[in-house]
């Protein structure tokens, strides 16, 4: 069993230490260079394991985007949290946050939180952009269904 975390205490995945103050700039359409960093938001738990895949994730995406900061955020239990996060991306001058909810589907936390939260960032000037859900992603529900067909197919278990 992993260990959990003091009572009371957020867990603080390993993968977040990353800085913030390092420059993460890029151009945006309209040839103006800007800090910019991806948000990968995921819901947390008491179990730091559980963390893993999002921080795998986010360590693609860093291979992928490296002109943007990646870095994760929990809605709880984990550290760090979400608001918190965006609170810190915005005092850092970050100028264009992209918020990806690792969740597969919009009800809850993505369609009660994230609302609010990227509207108290477009108030301080932010350009926001909200990625789909997990299930919302072109062409995922297909991969999905591909995956475990093949995974159910004679010899691959």
């Amino acid at each position: 069993m992993a260990e959990m975390p003091p009572q009371g205490r957020a867990f603080t995945p390993r993968a977040y230490t990353s800085r913030l103050h390092e420059s993460h700039e890029c151009t945006d359409d309209s040839g103006r260079t800007v800090k910019k960093a991806v948000v990968v938001f995921a819901h947390g738990a008491r179990d730091p394991a559980w963390a893993k895949p999002v921080e795998a994730l986010a360590e693609r995406l860093r291979g992928r985007m490296p002109d943007a900061h990646v870095t994760c955020a929990y809605l709880e239990r984990m550290e760090p949290e979400l608001h918190a996060m965006l609170d810190r991306l915005a005092d850092e001058g970050y100028e264009e946050i992209v918020l990806l909810p690792v969740f597969w589907a919009a009800q809850g936390h993505v369609d009660g939180t994230l609302p609010k939260a990227a509207s108290a960032l477009r108030e301080r000037g932010i350009t926001v952009r909200v990625l789909p859900v997990l299930s919302e992603i072109p062409g995922l529900l297909d991969f999905v269904s591909t995956k475990t067909n093949d995974l159910l197919s004679p010899g691959t278990l």
